[in-house]
């Protein structure tokens, strides 16, 4: 006898740092499971014009469970009505039984998204690069350790953000510059040495020339596959998926 499937309860569903739009965009969602004996899960998203099915696997016993799925061609500032339901096997593998949908959660993509300082690594260095262009007398090691805090406290103090040591994505809007060719400093070379960390043949000197632009254009035209955005500017989009860690395709 199959099980019955009950409809999860979806707590929450957010945008979370990935890849930026317009291309692909992870979301976390966060639901209880309320079923025995499912074969996975499905997240359910909808919108005006379009809706999208992502497959996750089970996670049998668990409740609240973190998962992410992916949810493509996410446009800025568009409303996302996200559903999740559990799907199990019928017996003998001929057909699939589905739950009910659960509550609907609303998501609205954010223009950009950028990532909090957790850990060391790239994006450490890119924030302190950035720091330093705004008068930050710190050591770019990609470490996030008490100077990197005290710099970005003293910024967001600067700045309106108050006196945290975290960088919020409106920290984040404020301490990037559009840097293209004939540019030259440390934000240069923080896009330079981003580029650098993913393979591109680009030299972290600060100085925007031919080289860097065209690995700019590389990494624009891969990420951005489906516009074919290709300026060779590091423009507010460009700096988020950057900093967001995303990859050249394969």
């Amino acid at each position: 006898m199959a099980p019955v499937l009950n409809p999860p309860h979806l707590n929450s569903a957010q945008a979370i740092a990935g890849p930026t739009p317009p291309n692909l965009m992870d979301v976390l969602v966060s639901f209880d499971d309320h079923s025995e004996g499912e074969s996975g899960y499905e997240i359910i998203a909808n919108w005006i014009g379009g809706a999208s099915f992502t497959q996750l696997p089970p996670v049998p016993g668990s409740t609240a469970t973190k998962v992410r799925g992916v949810i493509p061609n996410m446009v800025p500032l568009r409303e996302y009505r996200v559903t999740v339901r559990s799907w199990a096997y019928q017996p003998g593998g001929f057909g699939v039984d589905y739950s009910p949908k659960s509550n609907e959660r609303v998501l609205k993509m954010p223009v950009r998204v950028w990532p909090h300082l957790r850990s060391d690594g790239e994006v450490v260095r890119t924030a302190q690069y950035l720091l330093r262009h705004h008068g930050a007398d710190i050591v770019v090691d990609g470490v996030y350790g008490a100077q990197t805090k005290f710099a970005v406290r003293d910024f967001n103090n600067a700045h309106g953000e108050g006196n945290f040591i975290v960088l919020f994505a409106s920290t984040w809007e404020k301490l990037i510059v559009p840097v293209q060719q004939g540019s030259q400093g440390d934000p240069v070379s923080a896009v330079q040495s981003q580029l650098a960390s993913r393979g591109m043949d680009v030299v972290v000197d600060g100085d925007f020339g031919s080289q860097t632009e065209a690995a700019v254009k590389t990494f624009q035209l891969q990420v951005w596959s489906a516009t074919g955005a290709q300026t060779g500017i590091v423009d507010a989009e460009t700096w988020s998926a950057l900093v967001n860690g995303q990859p050249l395709p394969g």
